[in-house]
């Protein structure tokens, strides 16, 4: 059982006369929460392990987010603005788990679980348009606002699946898969949920050396509430990365790491692929490192 006292305070100055004057404006909250949990282990057999677990378990806002300050922009042509939420909720959520391992041989396993979510208060970044009459810039105009808020309950059901297993010669493979899904009753989607995600790791092993691959995917997820009410998504996202590492004494190592092999480029879009907001391209990265052990 944990027991928080919290106290959440923003200040910030604000002016009512188009930057003429400002006055001291401070915000606070406070809150008290008990999260218990419980979590039980049954052997079902020298190799194979069943658990169960149940939590309340809760997220504090970021501190960007609860920060009262709000700032305007005519870039290009279009007003908008941005600021935080002093009234934001923390994120709340009842979780169970059930899973099950086998131990089926030397440093291998396979195990599986179940999960399921209870969410309550959960935040969303929200754009709306509305008028900023206080400010200095366009104080008729009409701004893309954007803020975060918090959306109503959440509920979560997925299922993940877990492999690893020594192959011989020193080759192994790790591999896992989840699949997640949500229902919101306010009709806003879970933020950052993908209803796809797996790893697949192949290695190698062998007296001072060591080289893994690390395939990675998740498929599409949610991001915030853009301008006229769409929805903004980022579009599904793979990347391939490698390490190499060999131990040239027992006080001394080096290791070679590669990054974005397949040179991914990170998407966004309003609501439909036709309709895209953003493109990054980090492009593929090297490092190297000589390691010293004292």
């Amino acid at each position: 059982m944990r027991l928080l006292d919290t106290t959440d305070k923003s200040e910030y100055w604000q002016s009512e006369d188009n930057n003429v004057t400002f006055s001291h404006v401070a915000e606070t909250h406070e809150y008290r929460k008990a999260l218990p949990s419980f979590n039980v282990a049954y052997d079902l057999a020298d190799d194979a392990v069943l658990r169960f677990s149940a939590a309340k378990v809760m997220a504090r806002p970021r501190y960007a987010d609860l920060a009262g300050s709000f700032t305007v922009s005519s870039g290009n042509g279009n007003l908008t603005g941005s600021g935080g939420n002093p009234d934001l909720k923390p994120y709340e959520s009842t979780n169970y788990d059930l899973a099950a391992e086998w131990y089926f041989a030397p440093s291998s396993m396979l195990s599986g679980e179940v999960f399921y979510r209870d969410i309550s208060s959960y935040i969303v970044s929200t754009t709306v348009a509305e008028q900023r009459p206080k400010t200095q810039l366009n104080p008729e105009g009409v701004y893309q606002v954007t803020t975060p808020t918090n959306a109503s309950n959440a509920k979560v059901k997925g299922a993940s699946i877990n492999y690893q297993q020594t192959l011989g010669l020193g080759f192994g493979l790790q591999a896992n898969y989840t699949f997640a899904k949500s229902d919101a009753s306010s009709g806003l989607n879970l933020p950052y949920l993908s209803r796809d995600t797996y790893n697949v790791i192949p290695y190698w092993e062998h007296d001072d050396w060591t080289v893994r691959l690390n395939y990675s995917y998740r498929s599409k997820y949610f991001t915030q509430i853009g301008r006229l009410g769409s929805e903004d998504f980022a579009d599904s996202y793979k990347q391939l990365d490698l390490t190499a590492s060999y131990q040239i004494t027992d006080y001394m190592g080096i290791t070679f790491g590669a990054t974005n092999l397949l040179d991914s480029t990170y998407r966004l879009y309003s609501g439909s692929k036709d309709t895209p907001t953003a493109f990054y391209k980090n492009g593929r990265g090297y490092t190297a490192q000589l390691n010293f052990k004292f």
